[in-house]
């Protein structure tokens, strides 16, 4: 009976590996500072082409070092890498591509292709980002997977380098890929798609609570409510992960107090144990098993009244909702709603849950469940709502019909003129007059 609440992408609880060094963000920083000779940056020291070889028996053994073909290529290689514009630098390192498809430098220019995509694609995980600065951080996402094989090939790994640690760098820089292509789609509401991002990155690394969570966002947005226990575990999976994956003290509360309301909400407030027991499973394992299951408020009650005619025996409102349903999305449901239905007060207070909201602040359209877990009622406010609002929340409505549509059945509501218990409406600011002076 639940959906997305828009509280889980808007929380900040962002995981102490994510603090550190931007988490997967800097790789390639990280690779310049330990391996002498991985980055571009450090191949730079090779001047024109013609570096004198070291003398003696070193010579020998030295491995060749690679030299550009001709003063054009120098300076185009020159140029990529004084450039602090990330942007710029793209194009500057697009251009000596081009001309030079086949330089010696290949390996350490993709490299720094990697490099600046990568710094691009942090950007997007950044607050107050522009729309632009986010399709650049989408695309730099995407190249960073696109080259990720020829990257980090083996015969691209530099000499100095263990396999152990070339196959660590590339997972980061995968992990990092993913986590800013699903936080990106998450802000878009684009939730399946983060969804599928937000796996690909737990399969690499599932001790990340921030991707825990946001993951229980992208099922939960997608109000398909038979799979809203998902949601629930991955919640439960970023409380129960700590160390440097976890989050900081003030997210963890944050979290587990956001996962109680939508545990109660969708379950019920009488049953701490299963919420412990809930914990205690997604602690273990970052996906949940097969059979993994939570029963729903409505299929407790209907168990504990024997059946469906004995639940709805003992939930009128309910009953009078799936009548007025049926006649409503008839053939001639349009007919009766205008006649019986339209401008007037139902006669019948309903036990609702709030499924969604918008806008996220002061919202003015509210989606509510009355029978229908994905919401088969909404409430329109000329006025915004000022209190603070939970996914599961439950109210009171005798509401005041406007209109409906058939499929998916929805009837709307006048929040000024129904009667609502657990909203409010914001109140209007009393004008102060103030005399004029003397």
């Amino acid at each position: 009976m639940r959906g997305l609440a828009g509280n889980p992408v808007r929380l900040s609880i962002i995981s102490k590996a994510d603090k550190k060094e931007g988490g997967s963000t800097h790789v390639f920083d990280r690779l310049v500072r330990v391996f002498a000779g991985t980055a571009l940056a450090v191949t730079l020291t090779i001047t024109s082409g013609f570096a004198q070889a070291p003398a003696g028996a070193a010579a020998q053994s030295a491995p060749a070092q690679p030299k550009v073909k001709d003063q054009g290529e120098y300076d185009a290689l020159t140029a990529a890498s004084k450039e602090t514009d990330l942007v710029k630098k793209l194009a500057l390192l697009k251009a000596w591509q081009d001309k030079y498809p086949d330089s010696e430098f290949k390996n350490q220019r993709l490299l720094a292709f990697m490099d600046t995509w990568s710094k691009i694609a942090a950007k997007g995980l950044q607050p107050g980002v522009t729309p632009d600065q986010t399709s650049q951080a989408k695309d730099a996402a995407t190249s960073l997977l696109t080259n990720l094989d020829a990257a980090f090939a083996p015969e691209a790994k530099p000499p100095a380098v263990t396999d152990d640690q070339w196959k660590q760098a590339r997972g980061q820089v995968e992990q990092q890929a993913h986590l800013v292509l699903g936080y990106i789609a998450l802000q878009a509401k684009d939730y399946p798609t983060a969804e599928a991002e937000f796996k690909k990155y737990v399969a690499l690394n599932d001790q990340n609570a921030q991707v825990a969570y946001w993951l229980g966002a992208a099922i939960a947005g997608q109000k398909d409510m038979s799979r809203y226990p998902e949601a629930l575990y991955q919640w439960a999976r970023a409380v129960s992960i700590s160390g440097t994956g976890g989050l900081p003290a003030d997210g963890k509360k944050s979290a587990s107090d956001y996962l109680t309301k939508a545990w109660n909400g969708y379950h019920g407030d009488d049953d701490p144990k299963g919420l412990q027991d809930l914990k205690d499973l997604a602690s273990k394992s970052a996906l949940p098993p097969a059979d993994f299951k939570i029963k729903s408020v409505v299929d407790r009650e209907k168990e504990k009244a024997g059946g469906e005619e004995a639940y709805l025996a003992q939930h009128p409102d309910i009953k009078l909702w799936r009548d007025l349903k049926a006649t409503l999305i008839d053939t001639d449901g349009q007919a009766y709603f205008d006649k019986s239905v339209k401008g007037a007060i139902i006669p019948q207070e309903f036990n609702a849950k709030v499924v969604s909201w918008k806008p996220d602040e002061k919202p003015t359209e509210i989606t509510i469940s009355i029978d229908d877990p994905k919401g088969d009622a909404l409430i329109k406010y000329e006025k915004p709502v000022n209190n603070k609002l939970v996914v599961g929340q439950p109210i009171q409505i005798k509401g005041y019909a406007d209109s409906f549509q058939k499929d998916p059945f929805l009837l709307t509501f006048s929040g000024e003129n129904s009667q609502i218990k657990g909203i409010t409406v914001e109140k209007p600011k009393p004008v102060v007059h103030h005399r004029p002076r003397k």
